[in-house]
């Protein structure tokens, strides 16, 4: 590749191929082009041209080496268009910096916003969005918010999902909305129909997280044929495992959560009650009577990675919809404690 766009919020750009000490020359942020791209000798990292935030005066463009994971050839990283909120809750305010006088609303994690232009204050951005306003007015208005809390787009079936899942926990209430009061019990009543069921929230001995899955799923239908819609979360879990392990296609494959790191969109799979592995699952799969391929599980959708940290939301989470927080090891993959034993790593296009 002979020019590419940084999607990092911000890339350090290095004398050397490596990080150390004393090593940074300036910055670059997201959307800025470099050019003239050559390996390094140190692998993951490439010699290139630009125009950065150097570190001292002199030339306005010049060579220096930058991380490649944090490089996108394919598409054009551009000052405008759609970015997605990382942080769980991000405020919004009418001018670029934090004072108390500022804050004129906040976004949740997950919230779309219209990237309009970078500031001249550093990691600030101008956005048009739809957020909890602190005073009467427009639903969708301009405002203020650092840049650093923001990630670019994904590919179009992975933020259908992504944003699926957000609209029912904003539905909810952002998880303040309980399952059996109105107007909640007949919101959980349109998951279950997706699958053909009868009940609703009021219905609160029967768990609703599976319809609720299916629910998100179906709303974004025409990327993920072959999905098996289910009030129980077995089903579509040894199904992406059977999928993958038989190279079969099909919109989500199961891996172990040792083998592939969690990105939005993928779905996070554990089980309840009785221990079930990765291997037992799919032994269970192949059995011929659903009664013995069933396990008590849950699952749910990553809409953010952040640190060290995967979030996701589910149903019947506190009996609302909710975000639940998955560790992550050192290394970026789920952290194997508890319950968790599968990644539903997302293939639809």
């Amino acid at each position: 590749m002979n020019t590419a766009y940084v999607t990092a919020n911000k890339l350090n750009v290095r004398r050397q191929p490596e990080v150390a000490a004393g090593n940074i020359m300036g910055t670059l942020g997201m959307g800025d082009k470099v050019e003239n791209i050559v390996d390094a000798y140190n692998p993951g990292w490439a010699l290139v041209t630009c125009r950065a935030a150097w570190t001292t005066s002199g030339r306005t463009v010049r060579r220096g080496y930058v991380s490649k994971q944090h490089l996108r050839s394919d598409v054009v990283i551009t000052t405008s268009g759609r970015r997605y909120v990382t942080a769980t809750s991000l405020n919004v305010r009418s001018e670029p910096r934090v004072s108390a006088s500022s804050k004129i609303g906040t976004l949740r994690m997950a919230a779309p916003v219209e990237f309009l232009e970078k500031t001249s204050v550093s990691d600030w951005v101008l956005v048009e969005c739809e957020a909890s306003w602190t005073t009467a007015g427009p639903k969708r208005r301009r405002c203020y918010v650092s840049n650093k809390y923001l990630r670019v787009a994904e590919r179009a079936s992975v933020e259908g999902l992504v944003q699926s899942a957000y609209q029912q926990w904003q539905r909810f209430g952002f998880g303040t909305g309980s399952e059996h009061v109105s107007p909640y019990y007949r919101y959980v009543g349109e998951m279950w129909s997706v699958i053909n069921q009868r009940y609703d929230g009021k219905d609160r001995s029967v768990p609703w997280s599976a319809a609720a899955i299916s629910f998100m799923v179906r709303k974004v239908k025409d990327n993920y044929s072959g999905f098996k819609y289910s009030a129980a979360h077995w089903t579509y879990l040894n199904d992406a495992i059977s999928d993958k392990i038989n190279n079969r296609a099909g919109p989500f494959w199961g891996y172990r959560i040792t083998d592939k790191k969690p990105e939005v969109g993928d779905i996070v799979g554990k089980w309840r009650k009785s221990r079930i592995t990765y291997d037992s699952a799919y032994a269970k799969s192949k059995r011929s009577s659903a009664n013995d391929q069933a396990y008590a599980s849950h699952s749910d959708i990553v809409v953010a990675v952040t640190g060290n940290t995967a979030y996701a939301l589910g149903g019947n989470v506190g009996d609302s919809v909710n975000l639940t927080r998955y560790p992550l090891d050192s290394k970026g993959f789920l952290a194997n404690r508890g319950n968790v034993f599968v990644l539903l790593k997302n293939k639809a296009r």
